[in-house]
């Protein structure tokens, strides 16, 4: 039972990883401190739109990492919907 548990805390580490820093801790404010975005904003001087912009891109970072969890929550038209709002 430790296997599947380590495969997927190897995963997020993963992820973590391959976040850009402000994504890594736009992400942990979120999930890990129970911070909200207009918090978030008002301690990094980052506007809401841009910690909105920050976590949604650590998401998906996590959803491609953890890929056979991901697909079973995320079907890939809103992957591509996600894609698109991130590059405008």
């Amino acid at each position: 039972m430790s296997a599947p548990q380590s495969s997927t805390a190897d995963r997020l580490e993963e992820a973590l990883a391959r976040m850009t820093p402000r994504q890594r801790a736009t992400f942990l404010a979120i999930r890990i401190d129970g911070l909200t975005y207009p918090e978030i904003a008002a301690r990094t001087g980052l506007s809401i739109r841009r910690v909105e912009r920050e976590f949604t891109a650590g998401l998906l970072i996590l959803f491609r990492t953890m890929d056979e969890l991901a697909s079973a929550h995320c079907k890939p038209p809103l992957r591509r919907r996600m894609v698109a709002w991130l590059r405008r």
